[in-house]
């Protein structure tokens, strides 16, 4: 049975049913128990006319079409973008092809064309995602009773390292930018924010008296109808960012035209840093990455991380977790190679006293030294001084 949703355009549901091998659109109104009942009146209509099923067989081309209008009434602007720029590789490749001519089979000769041009196992992965959500959303609004196209496996992709920049290489791309793009830069590694989110930073989400910066259109922060908003903390570098920009309606960065960037257009500045810097495999959201690993490295614990970032669970900020704990390693290794081994300790140790005399100096040492630190409270000095 086809299933209503939410049309974001229209304001109300909708269901759309098949007849006659077109597709025809009910708008069903905004009360989801009385959208339900209007359904239900509608097929049994249809049902009475003459025998037709609802969804007969229908073009790759239709069905992509409705999901990716469905896309764009429902999800956010680079989701829609994204569905729409892979999907349309895989039309194109099947043309003129029914929804059921679509089986595990030919996905798997779609993955091994992608992987001919050179793709990588991430890319090519993006694109059978987007395939199988598409046919996902038909079983459940009713476009086909069921598919295999799940069967068909993702590539396994290598485990790289986490690249975020060095003290080194945040000063080069710092010096190579013009004064409004450091400002944006410098605001990037302060908030984590990520690009679409800076492009599309208003006034409205500024609150320079509180020092917090509020984002209302989070990517993974949302449902098909209401943003939840993520507030950020402001740093004292990032508050002094936002205090010196110009105030007026609208956006807080814009170009020399005074129109509002992109991320397009911020991914192109950025690129022509990153070259006149010399600063190799970066991307802007690198900065991102690089916020959440001096997060992490600062001991900062993960449901922290994952706030501040947007994540809803700290599945995705478990990247970063090992990074605390490479950190700690190296201080303490660094703390070894200062004070030297245990040989060393041994080689230059005093010969013990006789008891006795060890007896008394103890007792004299209980009476006018300070109470012990615990093992946590050293724990954090050594940290406090590697850090």
């Amino acid at each position: 049975m086809a299933t209503i949703w939410w049309c974001k355009t229209a304001k109300q549901y909708a269901v759309d049913l098949w007849r006659k091998g077109a597709k025809k659109r009910f708008y069903l109104g905004k009360n989801r128990r009385a959208a339900e009942k209007r359904r239900a009146d509608i097929l049994q209509e249809l049902q009475a006319q003459e025998p037709e099923p609802v969804s007969p067989a229908l073009s790759l081309e239709d069905l992509s079409e409705s999901f990716l209008q469905y896309a764009h009434d429902n999800k956010a602007e680079s989701t829609y973008e994204f569905y729409r720029h892979l999907l349309s590789a895989f039309v194109r490749a099947h043309r003129g092809w029914a929804v059921a001519d679509v089986t595990p089979v030919e996905l798997e000769a779609f993955k091994r064309k992608l992987l001919a041009e050179s793709l990588s196992p991430t890319t090519v992965n993006h694109h059978l995602n987007v395939v199988q959500i598409m046919f996902n959303w038909a079983v459940k609004f009713g476009y086909m009773k069921a598919h295999e196209l799940n069967r068909v496996e993702k590539l396994k992709k290598p485990r790289g390292r986490i690249r975020f920049l060095s003290e080194e290489e945040e000063v080069k791309l710092l010096g190579a930018s013009g004064p409004l793009f450091r400002d944006m830069l410098v605001l990037l590694l302060n908030t984590g924010l990520r690009t679409s989110e800076l492009a599309e930073l208003t006034w409205e989400d500024v609150d320079l008296d509180h020092g917090v910066l509020t984002v209302r259109r989070s990517k993974t922060e949302r449902t098909a109808h209401n943003y939840r908003p993520r507030r950020i903390p402001l740093t004292s570098e990032a508050l002094a960012i936002l205090a010196r920009q110009p105030r007026r309606a609208g956006h807080v960065f814009v170009n020399d035209d005074g129109l509002p960037f992109n991320r397009g257009t911020l991914r192109l500045r950025f690129n022509r840093v990153r070259r006149r810097a010399g600063v190799e495999d970066v991307t802007l959201h690198t900065l991102r990455h690089t916020f959440a690993s001096r997060l992490s490295m600062n001991g900062e614990n993960l449901q922290t991380v994952a706030a501040l970032l947007g994540h809803t669970n700290t599945r995705t900020t478990e990247i970063y977790s090992h990074l605390a704990d490479e950190h700690l390693r190296r201080a303490m290794e660094r703390l070894e190679r200062k004070h030297g081994g245990e040989t060393d300790r041994v080689a230059v140790a005093q010969p013990r006293p006789p008891p006795r005399q060890k007896a008394r100096r103890l007792a004299d040492a209980r009476a006018t030294r300070l109470p012990a630190r615990t093992d946590l409270q050293r724990s954090l000095v050594v940290v406090t001084k590697a850090v």
